[in-house]
């Protein structure tokens, strides 16, 4: 049972990812965070027992000036309350340790929570139906969709630029984005970055992280970036969605030097509207660096450098192999800097005139099952100077090792 415990749970300690333990008042354990993304507290905050809450005596910490709680609610997957109990004490999550079934035993990993090694946020019993597009409009929220919910990952055309790609379909791809900065009071885009779900994009720490230069706004429906409407024949997207940043969060162990850890989760002020254009993708659910041997094709799409000076005005995409870490790290050697990798990032090119280039930074690689589902797998991080460079792979950020860190920061 141990065994089988090791392999769903990974080992927690008393600072992981940004995750503080704490002790609240009643004796128990909690985790250090935002009181915004607390349930149980955001609750009492906006019912009728607000005058009986001494948030002072939850307060362990501060972000700014927002006071940080200590918490042992949570929320579920599908952002459901829940509280963090070890998983012998939820029926359900317990009996999906032993499933067959692969969404289950997803759902179980995706449920952890900080606060014990074996804890998970145990809420409703959860639905695993698959249901056609048109009836996920009333299921989207601010939290990732399931890859078993058919609610994430597909586009209508189912059925740093790209250096070296072709154009997409107007509708092809409707998760990727592009961030807007205020740069001498003219409005430019430096960066790429993914959507996850109507409330978050996914981008890379390394895109946000100069203070003289901050993105301000998401742009989502982008397909030209010449025209306000875009056509391609006689099918014309629906208008650009242009919506505010909120907050971001870069992953606390971000390193600008080495670029690990190389991520950050931007907040929109408010909900994106979904349509053919405008769409969410899904997480992985596992590490595609199990099937490097296996010859794996990945995606990459984005409005980045074209040929070795310009952006493309249109959408690009373009197809990479999958690449060992060991086989990249002695490709990159004396070629990037730094070159030292780490299990934490996923590598892929390395064929002459392919590649991710300067602009595409934050875009999304993604794994497709069929043509039809696409999952999230990795994050535009750094290649070569000259992008497209036989025998030299691109960087990227490895998702799967992130998605407990990303469900773990989002709240309605």
């Amino acid at each position: 049972m141990l065994l089988q415990l090791a392999c769903v749970f990974a080992f927690v300690a008393l600072y992981v990812h940004g995750q503080e333990l704490c002790t609240r008042p009643d004796g128990g354990h909690g985790t250090c965070i935002k009181y915004v993304q607390c349930p149980d507290i955001m609750e009492r905050l906006r019912g009728r027992h607000k005058a009986g809450l001494n948030l002072a005596q939850y307060t362990c910490g501060f972000e700014g000036l927002l006071p940080k709680v200590c918490c042992d609610s949570c929320y579920t997957p599908e952002g459901n309350k829940g509280k963090c109990v070890h998983v012998k004490q939820c029926p359900h999550l317990n009996n999906y340790r032993y499933s067959n079934i692969s969404s289950e035993k997803f759902y179980v990993r995706n449920s952890r929570c900080f606060t014990g090694r074996f804890d998970v946020c145990c809420g409703p019993l959860p639905q695993f139906n698959t249901e056609p597009w048109d009836n996920c409009q009333s299921q989207m929220t601010a939290f990732p969709p399931d890859p078993a919910s058919g609610c994430c990952g597909y586009d209508a055309n189912s059925g740093d630029k790209i250096f070296g790609g072709e154009d997409t379909a107007i509708d092809e791809y409707p998760w990727t984005v592009l961030l807007e900065y205020n740069d001498a009071n003219k409005i430019k885009t430096y960066c790429g970055g993914t959507l996850i779900s109507n409330r978050y994009v996914l981008t890379a720490a390394h895109c946000i992280t100069d203070e003289t230069k901050l993105p301000i706004n998401v742009r989502l429906g982008e397909y030209d970036t010449r025209y306000d409407i875009d056509c391609v024949n006689a099918d014309c997207a629906q208008p650009l969605q242009v919506i505010p940043i909120e907050s971001i969060l870069v992953h606390p162990s971000y390193s600008s030097f080495t670029r690990k850890n190389d991520i950050a989760l931007i907040r929109l002020a408010r909900p994106a509207i979904y349509n053919e254009f405008v769409r969410p993708i899904c997480l992985t659910n596992s590490d595609v660096l199990r099937s490097v041997n296996e010859g794996v094709k990945l995606i990459t799409a984005g409005w980045g450098r074209w040929n070795r000076t310009n952006n493309s005005p249109i959408k690009q995409k373009v197809t990479l192999p999958l690449v060992s870490i060991e086989d990249c790290q002695n490709a990159v050697n004396h070629t990037l800097n730094p070159p030292r990798l780490w299990k934490h990032q996923i590598c892929a090119g390395g064929e002459p005139g392919k590649d991710a280039c300067k602009g595409d930074s934050g875009g999304p690689l993604m794994l497709t099952s069929d043509g039809l589902l696409h999952v999230l797998v990795g994050l535009v991080s750094f290649g070569p100077k000259n992008c497209g460079k036989a025998g030299v792979p691109g960087v990227y950020t490895n998702i799967h090792s992130y998605t407990r860190w990303i469900r773990r920061n989002i709240y309605p």
